[in-house]
């Protein structure tokens, strides 16, 4: 496109043109601009790795856009982001002069009132004038000279605007006509009744800054700007947290290092931060984190009930309402909020809000529950995240170790013996039948049902049941039903037949599934009567060495590299495990093979799925980032 036609259209407006003229000057001196049009405000971003002096660079644009004579644009704003010298970074606003000298050479010198229509309240008559050079209807039988000498002084008295009000704000009043010492309601009025008569004399166009000036003085008022108390000390560093929030570097070309809201710019939630400052005495929390998001440039409406936290904003503020989630939700997760008061928040509820006050979208999640140093370097803590994510894996490959040497493998064989022997006794027990494991590779099992196991067996589980129930835990729960149920099945509705041939399927069995049982175990805790803490560790270790023991084992025997094993080490050989299958409850050898296999894999996936949910589980917010930032 020629210069010709970029200044056409910048004339008109038009926010890449504007930043095509600018970018053709600034950046042969290293310095990009970027910007956007949201009504009369014109949003700059510039991203250089070093910049100007600030005086000369604002004064460089406003007079660049005040030439072009854009009679659309009042408000100039400006981020400008040093990537090597964060040090030189800036924002400013400042209200431009060309448009309204633009506007007032088009406008006669007495501006006519717009007639109010009061059929409707039955009020008397009401007059406002509008300094954008509209032409309404003009009220007869009233004095000319008095009229445009009192409009010309109302008009001088509202257009001056207060040292105290931001740029935007003060044109905002100026363009409703209000006096910015007017309330909430006289603004509403003013600007509903300044609507309809815009709209029965058909002038639609002029609307749209109408809305743009109540929504602005309306955020204005109603999201008063950031106090001392807490957001004081985050001025001077907003950009440096932003742009750790962001992904990690001053290198970001966003203002203050944040992407806008919603924009496919999300990136990995950053390593801990400095701990924000704590609560001023007497300080409302959500007011008081209110004043951190507004100090980082969110508009947002906070407030807490209860162990939730609602966070509202603008819908027209969000590109992307799941990015826009997911960056709030990333500033929050990486905050400790507990000096702010919020310690005890576990549910985030975001809503974006219409120019009504309505809900347009709303998204619930879980805040992460943020480990503390104790956790960590607790190891009979189960929240400590090294112990779940590194020393479980460690023990699991220690286990892999001490089979494969040959002297480890017959020190410790007893592990597994003892482990073959409770595999045979958790059948018999469970069936109703009494059992006594013992380490020498004998197990004494009495084929009769006793009544006496089998409630002494549920009472257990009930105290197993009630125990959690008591402290809140839900394994020991779970675990002691589905027991009882697997209990009653057992003892009252299996054969003679199968329990024996579970029985003798459940020695090797009981290396498998046993093992897996005791190994994923190590995640939960038990109630306090069974508490392992610390026991787990060894417990782990020594389950984890008989596990890969016979997973390895039936894998060899599926491939042709070892033999099943047949016989037993006390007595017959014909009473073995494996000949009991064989030769009694007619188990081909292949039958052998697939079943143990089988078993063997599931229990497999199973640790695998445990140890997955457990890491998902401490790092879920992470991997819920994960998922709004490249594939949602």
């Amino acid at each position: 496109m020629t210069l010709s036609a970029w200044l056409e259209q910048a004339k008109d407006g038009d926010a890449e043109a504007i930043a095509a003229l600018l970018n053709q000057s600034l950046k042969p001196q290293g310095v990009e601009v970027r910007a956007e049009r949201d009504s009369y405000c014109l949003n700059l971003w510039l991203t250089g790795a070093t910049l100007p002096p600030q005086a000369q660079l604002e004064d460089y644009l406003q007079r660049t856009i005040e030439r072009l004579q854009i009679d659309c644009i009042g408000i100039l704003h400006i981020d400008a982001n040093a990537t090597q010298q964060p040090g030189q970074s800036w924002t400013t606003e400042m209200t431009l002069l060309a448009g309204l000298v633009q506007r007032n050479q088009r406008t006669p010198e007495r501006r006519t009132p717009i007639i109010w229509d009061t059929s409707a309240n039955g009020g008397p008559d009401q007059t406002c004038s509008h300094p954008h050079g509209r032409q309404p209807l003009p009220i007869p039988h009233q004095d000319e000279g008095a009229a445009g000498e009192g409009h010309a002084a109302e008009s001088t008295a509202m257009a001056e605007p207060n040292s105290e009000i931001p740029p935007k704000v003060a044109r905002a009043y100026q363009e409703l006509q209000i006096h910015p010492d007017a309330s909430l309601a006289d603004i509403e009025s003013a600007y509903f009744k300044t609507k309809a008569a815009l709209l029965r004399q058909g002038r639609r166009d002029e609307v749209e800054p109408l809305k743009w000036a109540f929504n602005t003085l309306k955020t204005y008022l109603e999201t008063p700007p950031p106090t001392p108390t807490v957001a004081a000390d985050l001025a001077s560093d907003s950009s440096q947290e932003f742009s750790d929030l962001a992904g990690g570097t001053e290198t970001d070309s966003f203002p203050l290092g944040f992407p806008p809201l919603g924009s496919p710019e999300l990136a990995t939630p950053p390593s801990p931060r400095t701990p924000i400052p704590g609560l001023a005495p007497g300080e409302d929390p959500a007011q008081a984190l209110q004043t951190l998001l507004q100090a980082r440039g969110l508009p947002a409406q906070v407030s807490h009930r209860d162990d939730q936290l609602h966070i509202r904003w603008p819908a027209v503020r969000v590109m992307n309402p799941k990015r826009a989630t997911a960056q709030i939700y990333a500033l929050l997760a990486q905050q400790d909020l507990a000096p702010l008061g919020l310690g005890e928040v576990k549910t985030l509820v975001v809503t974006a809000l219409d120019s009504r006050n309505r809900a347009v979208w709303r998204q619930t999640l879980t805040m992460p529950q943020r480990p503390t140093v104790e956790e960590d370097t607790d190891l009979s803590s189960f929240n400590n995240r090294y112990s779940n994510g590194l020393f479980f894996p460690a023990l699991l490959v220690i286990g892999i170790l001490l089979n494969a040497m040959p002297i480890t493998n017959a020190l410790l064989f007893g592990i597994k013996l003892w482990i073959h022997e409770f595999g045979h006794a958790t059948v018999a027990w469970l069936a109703g039948r009494q059992a006594i494991p013992l380490p020498i590779g004998w197990t004494n099992v009495n084929p009769q049902r006793s009544f006496f196991v089998y409630l002494g067996v549920l009472i257990l589980l009930g105290l197993l049941y009630w125990s959690g129930h008591r402290e809140g835990k839900r394994w020991p729960m779970v675990l002691a039903v589905g027991l009882a149920l697997l209990q009653f099945a057992m003892t009252w509705l299996m054969s003679a037949n199968t329990f024996d041939m579970l029985l003798a399927f459940g020695g090797i069995g009981g290396e498998l599934y046993l093992s897996t049982l005791l190994m994923v175990s190590f995640f939960f805790p038990m109630p306090d009567y069974w508490r392992w803490d610390l026991y787990r560790y060894p417990v782990v270790l020594g389950a984890a060495f008989t596990f890969w023991g016979q997973f390895w084992l039936w894998k060899a025997i599926r491939l042709g590299r070892a033999s099943i094993p047949f016989g037993m080490m006390w007595g017959d050989p014909e009473h073995g495990d494996m000949n009991i299958l064989v030769n009694r409850h007619q188990w081909e050898p292949g039958t052998l093979i697939g079943t143990y296999n089988t078993i063997a894999n599931l229990c497999f996936l199973a640790l695998v799925g445990v140890y997955a949910y457990v890491l998902y589980r401490q790092h879920r917010h992470r991997a819920w980032l994960f998922y709004q930032r490249w594939i949602s």
